[in-house]
């Protein structure tokens, strides 16, 4: 039961925080808490809208979680740190979606979670070592690739996606970043190409990719529940 509580409540917490995160430039500007509280009530329709997708989102990604435990042998932590990477993913695709650009500062929030998600790894988890070397292996890799990308098409990804393909590979090791990154490759390819059909994009336009890296990544976690 405490587990099923723990990734629930997770959810929620993860869903408030995501709210503070969408408008966290407009709060910060802000001096008092009831100021930065009028910030959050007054969001726009567009923003509000994607709230309920960012909760419906969470809350079916916690179900899905639950509903793998129940075949799997993972943990509490491990699906923990499942839940957060979608919810980073969510708030990455909203600033990609309206600033063509994903923050540094919601990178490296990323990575700091990340880096206290040790605490209970090392404390409840068993065989944690591989684990830590999968995903270390997964960040080297997706930088190298990041070099290799740009160096032959430099169109073909922002460095802000690539730093959140590595932040991906530190929460789901090697095997995980490429289940990952080919689901969202495909979706972008089907998604880019219906565009480009329909005359909506050409060829030469650019691709706000962290939409395809969410839709990816939970392709993954339903289809495969890595």
């Amino acid at each position: 039961m405490h587990y099923y509580i723990g990734l629930i409540s997770e959810a929620v917490i993860l869903f408030l925080a995501n709210i503070i995160a969408l408008r966290y430039k407009e709060i910060k500007e802000e001096s008092t808490f009831s100021q930065k509280a009028d910030v959050i009530k007054k969001m726009g329709k567009k923003a509000k809208l994607y709230s309920a997708f960012m909760f419906a989102v969470l809350l079916i990604t916690a179900v899905a979680l639950i509903y793998y435990r129940s075949r799997e042998n993972e943990s509490l932590v491990f699906d923990m740190e499942r839940l957060f990477l979608i919810a980073l993913l969510l708030v990455a695709t909203f600033y990609d979606l309206r600033e063509y650009r994903i923050p540094n500062k919601l990178l490296v929030y990323g990575t700091g979670v990340r880096l206290l998600f040790l605490i209970p790894e090392i404390i409840f988890e068993k065989k944690m070592l591989m684990t830590w070397v999968s995903e270390g292996i997964a960040v080297v890799a997706m930088f190298a690739l990041a070099v290799l990308i740009l160096l032959i098409a430099e169109e073909a990804f922002g460095m802000g996606d690539i730093k959140l393909f590595a932040v991906m590979g530190a929460f789901l090791g090697i095997s995980g970043l490429f289940v990952a990154t080919f689901y969202s490759i495909i979706v972008a390819g089907i998604c880019s190409g219906v565009l480009v059909v329909i005359k909506k994009k050409n060829m030469k336009d650019g691709v706000k990719f962290a939409p395809f890296i969410l839709i990816g990544t939970l392709a993954a976690f339903f289809v495969l529940g890595i």
